[in-house]
């Protein structure tokens, strides 16, 4: 086991970044889990986002909890003292981060974005930690070489790595380094998301604050992420679809001058537009699920009605002579 001591001052700075020292220390050490622990009882260890005000939310959620007054028991030191020593019953005194290659496994930037239907511009998927000021810059960029990683890649169907932001040099006729650079970017790994049947659904990027290359387990992730996201963007088109055409089809039947009446295998109504509605003097609720011969056939035309819903004789069979039962088109032959 390895061990090290960081020296930290919090008299000036309530919440202090220890990402680097952190990162120092686990470079020379390749896979493990790296421990870092607090033992003075009025502080603690938190893996936050910093430099996206999540440091201030954090210091005010505390402030709210643990107001700085005379309530506390624990009176001794300065006002309000007390509530330091509750803190790390909130903010843990410890925190253990998995270490692969010598890299603190400290988290990412995800999002994903969609190609439109047009198969031009990218749309806003869903990037939840990400600024919405950079989410905003990437929708609407045009699916070419140039705008940016992630429509380069669902350009090129293919994954597109930019290890290192500070020394790239593609995207730069939109400038997209410098504005991904400007929220606190420095790597981006972009890999697009496909259909079944092949086509660009969108594409999953990776954002990183340091130079950064995907490890093999890091891609065997993506490549899992990226077929979980295609099944779901597909089966949220697919009822996007649905509902389009369900409108659609309402639009039509209820403009429609004609009675339109549909049925079941069974005879029994599944649809019953406002014009059968005004012609039958029906109600489409009180009629939908009834059988039509009970609803608009004639008494004397009922039963012939539903002898011919009856099921066809079986294969080879004829029915007889003056019967009102169909016969299997498959069997009639001509003589």
């Amino acid at each position: 086991m390895h061990t090290d001591v960081l020296d930290v001052d919090t008299a000036r700075r309530r919440i202090v970044d220890l990402t680097d020292s952190v990162r120092a220390f686990c470079f020379p050490r390749g896979d493990g889990l790296c421990n870092v622990f607090v033992p003075h009882a009025t502080a603690g260890v938190a893996i936050i986002e910093t430099g996206a005000g999540s440091d201030d939310d954090l210091i005010d959620t505390l402030e709210r909890l643990l107001p700085r007054d005379d309530r506390y028991r624990h009176a001794h030191g300065s006002f309000g003292h007390g509530a330091d020593h509750v803190m790390p019953a909130i903010v843990a005194p410890s925190i253990t981060v998995p270490v692969q290659a010598g890299e603190p496994l400290l988290g990412t930037w995800q999002s994903v974005v969609l190609v439109d239907l047009t198969g031009t511009h990218l749309e806003h998927g869903a990037a939840p930690s990400l600024p919405a000021s950079f989410i905003t810059s990437i929708i609407g960029r045009p699916v070419n070489l140039d705008s940016g990683p992630c429509a380069m890649a669902a350009y090129l169907n293919e994954q597109v790595i930019a290890p290192d932001l500070t020394s790239e040099t593609r995207w730069a006729e939109y400038e997209w380094c410098p504005m991904a650079m400007a929220h606190g970017l420095k790597a981006c790994w972009s890999t697009p998301i496909s259909s079944t049947t092949g086509k660009v659904l969108g594409a999953f990027a990776i954002y990183y604050d340091k130079p950064r290359t995907p490890t093999p387990v890091q891609q065997s992730l993506i490549n899992r992420f990226t077929h979980i996201a295609s099944i779901a963007i597909e089966r949220a088109q697919s009822d996007a679809a649905l509902k389009t055409s369900e409108a659609r089809k309402a639009a039509i039947l209820n403009s429609a001058l004609d009675c339109i009446v549909t049925i079941d295998h069974e005879g029994c109504i599944t649809e019953f537009n406002p014009a059968a509605e005004r012609t039958f003097g029906h109600r489409r609720d009180d009629v939908m699920g009834k059988q039509l011969a009970d609803v608009i056939i004639p008494p004397s035309f009922q039963e012939r009605h539903r002898r011919g819903f009856a099921p066809s004789p079986p294969e080879g069979a004829i029915a007889g002579p003056g019967s009102d039962r169909p016969c299997n088109p498959r069997t009639l032959r001509r003589s």
